[in-house]
């Protein structure tokens, strides 16, 4: 078995190394297209599955990403299968079974509603692969899921692979971690900081004593959790460069917006024909004109209230606007 087990890791980057060794409460590795994210995420339970009441999760958005040809499921039953022999894969359970007793999961989590699929469910270790499809709210979930007293000896945790989406909630979660642009900061890859969460917002420190003393109360002592990001890039996985060299070519003949995100990380990079204002559409000018022949404010008016089942609901939004005597238009205020 340990043959087999070094077989599996064979030669690692220092990135692919950091994410499977990282005890933070919450992990996210960002690779960009090639890294190796779900290879890594179904390798990360071996090390577990020698207890036999481990309990491990993986989870896409749908079951066709889970049972699909290529999918997780492919990937799963030829590694595991080289680290214990015995193992089973239970069709109806959806589950691994292990010769030491150890189970892992796979569970779809399409709907936010599917989360009854998760009601009673206990876990040392929860895999979401493409974290990016997900909606912050199903992730918040899952952490709540993570607990087995009968498996002391590995720590709760739930690691996420994604690659970067602009829309996605984890761009606001790892934003302290990217520069002005988008990319990932080496400065901060893989620093772990620390989070709580009041009224369904995220709220981070860099220790946790710094939020343990501002948020603390007389009824109440909030417990910050650990979170790292780690980024990487295709040349972070050397076993695919050495058996698909060519894989590099194909992501360089991307167009700009999905080489920028999938070849270099970029979170920022978004199609330049979306959205419906663009700020270099106009020039910047100091002061709003002095002749004006016209000016009128509008309003899109939002009416809903935040709420646990909408923390984020659209709000009510104004525009200024002006028209000088030569006919340029001017946006005074937002």
């Amino acid at each position: 078995m340990e043959d087999n087990k070094r077989e599996i890791i064979g030669a690692r980057s220092e990135k692919q190394h950091q994410f499977l060794t990282n005890t933070a409460d919450v992990v996210v590795f960002g690779g960009a297209a090639g890294s190796g994210k779900s290879y890594l995420g179904v390798m990360d339970f071996i090390p577990h599955i020698k207890f036999p009441t481990f309990r491990g999760v993986i989870t896409r958005r749908t079951t066709p990403q889970l049972k699909g040809s290529g999918g997780i499921l492919d990937t799963a039953l030829q590694m595991y299968k080289k680290v214990d022999s015995k193992v089973k894969w239970k069709s109806q359970e959806n589950k691994f079974v292990f010769s030491s007793g150890a189970e892992v999961y796979l569970r779809h989590f399409e709907y936010l509603k599917d989360k009854d699929n998760y009601q009673g469910l206990q876990a040392n270790e929860i895999l979401v692969d493409e974290a990016q499809q997900y909606e912050e709210e199903q992730i918040v979930y899952l952490m709540s899921r993570l607990r087995n007293p009968s498996c002391p000896q590995v720590k709760p945790r739930i690691k996420m692979t994604c690659n970067p989406l602009k829309s996605s909630f984890l761009c606001t979660w790892i934003s302290w971690y990217l520069d002005e642009e988008g990319y990932p900061r080496k400065d901060r890859d893989g620093v772990v900081r620390y989070f709580i969460r009041k009224d369904n917002t995220m709220i981070w420190g860099d220790t946790k004593e710094e939020l343990i003393e501002k948020y603390s109360t007389p009824l109440f002592t909030p417990t910050p959790m650990s979170f790292c990001f780690i980024s990487a890039l295709i040349t972070d996985n050397p076993a695919l460069l050495e058996a698909q060299p060519e894989y590099l070519g194909w992501l360089e003949g991307l167009g700009r917006v999905e080489q920028a995100r999938l070849r270099w990380g970029c979170w920022y990079a978004d199609e330049e024909g979306s959205g419906y204002w663009k700020k270099e559409w106009v020039d910047v000018v100091e002061h709003p004109p002095l002749k004006v022949k016209k000016k009128v404010r509008s309003w899109d008016v939002a009416g809903t209230i935040p709420s646990e089942a909408n923390p984020n609901p659209d709000y009510t939004c104004g525009v200024l606007m002006s028209k000088d005597d030569y006919g340029n238009y001017y946006v005074e205020d937002v």
